[in-house]
């Protein structure tokens, strides 16, 4: 278990780790869009392909990814903040939502962590990258050699 502080608003949360096959699953519950087909001629013949570099394909592959790192960063929030929000960081998260619904937007559903971590620690917007990052890390060169150590040596006559 580790700590990881947002520079921007000085919030550091304890971590304990998320198997980064969690994260895969989430980028694999969500497909990306298919590119719209084209029709081409190469010689006489008239076919479809599909046209990746469509400009309107360009922007949902855009919202698609957004949506995709939105669902890794609540992942990585929900899984790997072991902290329980203190009464000032629930009256920064009553406060956010009070500011959400005053310019019109609802947060009813989401999660007390969520709403502190996005909003309010998260200031810059590089450290949600970092945190994922932190989160989502691979096992230290310690415990992979802990881990290496239990393992048998070679098997005599084999």
């Amino acid at each position: 278990m580790g700590t990881f502080t947002f520079e921007s608003s000085g919030i550091t949360v304890r971590l304990r780790a998320v198997a980064p096959l969690l994260a895969q699953r989430v980028v694999a519950s969500f497909p990306p869009p298919e590119p719209p087909m084209v029709r081409v001629t190469v010689g006489d013949t008239e076919m479809l392909e599909p046209n990746p570099a469509d400009p309107a394909h360009a922007q949902a592959l855009a919202r698609h990814n957004q949506r995709v790192n939105e669902r890794i960063l609540d992942t990585c929030i929900l899984f790997g903040v072991v902290d329980d929000l203190d009464l000032d960081a629930r009256a920064a998260v009553a406060a956010m939502r009070r500011s959400l619904r005053a310019v019109g937007l609802d947060a009813v559903d989401e999660d007390d962590r969520l709403i502190y971590i996005k909003y309010v620690a998260i200031l810059d917007p590089q450290e949600g990258g970092a945190f994922v990052a932190a989160v989502l890390q691979a096992p230290s060169e310690a415990a992979v050699q802990r881990h290496a150590a239990a393992f048998r040596g070679p098997v005599p006559g084999a």
